[in-house]
């Protein structure tokens, strides 16, 4: 019997609710062991280390992200969305959708394509205005051509059919955008009251 055969007989395999054996012709001579063991370090602190290379990688790179020109771009988008609110401008707000953009308002129908857009944003100007309006850019993940971002705004709105003043009006916004060939626009949006206007 050959010592590859004797190995293989004295070696018990792991079973459930058993131990790890070495008996009969087939020990293992201590310095074999130890290769084992140094090669079982040896390979733990070798994926340690790329594990901490690809998580500092991921973090460099969400960093650049936040300064790519695509988010630059898409931060410029959206902050022309938000002075168009500001300024009751039917054109503009609805110019920043793609031609099949959908625009779903809380409370309100959905509205699909250009027309449908301005349509349903003179119906947003009729009732509100937009007296002062912030937003917070809360996340935003870019892939390819499309990018999700969420923020969240705070303002104060009139409401134009008792000339009621609403402070403090927070909301959350929920923005797919697209990457078009005339640069980025609001492919779908939807927002909602973040908490009940006392009023």
């Amino acid at each position: 019997m050959d010592t590859k055969t004797r190995l293989i007989r004295g070696f018990c395999v792991f079973k459930k609710g058993e131990r790890l054996c070495l008996m009969g012709n087939g020990f293992l001579k201590m310095n074999t062991i130890m290769f084992w063991v140094a090669m079982f370090i040896f390979l733990f602190a070798s994926q340690s280390q790329a594990m901490n290379k690809n998580i500092s990688n991921t973090q460099i790179k969400m960093e650049d992200m936040m300064t790519s020109p695509d988010h630059v771009q898409i931060e410029k988008i959206l902050k022309a969305y938000f002075k168009a609110l500001r300024d009751s401008n039917i054109s503009e707000a609805a110019n920043l959708y793609t031609e099949d953009g959908v625009f779903m308002p809380n409370g309100a129908p959905t509205s699909v394509g250009l027309a449908a857009l301005k349509v349903a944003y003179g119906h947003v100007f009729k009732a509100l205005e937009f007296m002062e309006m912030g937003f917070t850019i809360d996340e935003m993940t870019l892939a390819g051509d499309w990018a999700i971002v969420r923020t969240s705004s705070l303002g104060t709105l009139k409401v134009l059919a008792n000339n009621q003043i609403i402070e403090g009006a927070k909301h959350r916004e929920f923005f797919v955008m697209q990457k078009t060939e005339g640069g980025w626009k609001i492919a779908r949006y939807m927002f909602n009251t973040a908490e009940a206007v006392k009023h």
